[in-house]
């Protein structure tokens, strides 16, 4: 999102190829092909439903913001950011306009203080999440193996 004009009004999660679980403290994202999976913790898991349902960008800032302690931090920034390394690794793509419904950020807490989105990208796992335990079997060797 270089520029506001080139800025999409909201993002759409990337179905094909990601899935996603939501936890009480951090969104882990799996890329299904490769094996990559990422935590998002901070105010990601705050706003992560409503990113994923199609919710503008700018209405879900204006509602952290509002919720937010005065004179915190970027919020407009980290958000815009933390969107932008989401769209850099494909977990989200542009999005024409903006889905209907209301935000689910609006049951947070009357003023809370802002925790910058975080982003942890692990490859660690990848050949252990791309095993095919039903194709990749060498019986001298035992089930499954690589």
């Amino acid at each position: 999102m270089a520029s506001q004009d080139s800025a999409p009004v909201a993002v759409g999660f990337n179905h094909d190829l990601f899935a996603y679980e939501t936890f009480e403290h951090e969104v882990i994202v799996l890329q299904t092909v490769d094996g990559t999976y990422y935590a998002f913790g901070g105010s990601a898991v705050n706003f992560w439903e409503d990113l994923v349902s199609g919710r503008s960008i700018a209405r879900i800032v204006s509602t952290l913001e509002s919720t937010a302690e005065p004179d915190g931090p970027d919020i407009a920034g980290q958000v815009t950011s933390f969107v932008e390394s989401l769209m850099q690794e494909r977990i989200f793509l542009a999005a024409a306009a903006e889905a209907e419904g209301a935000l689910r950020l609006g049951q947070t807490p009357a003023t809370h203080a802002f925790a910058p989105p975080t982003i942890e990208k692990h490859v660690d796992m990848q050949d252990l999440l791309t095993l095919d335990p039903i194709h990749d079997i060498d019986l001298s060797k035992g089930w499954p193996h690589t």
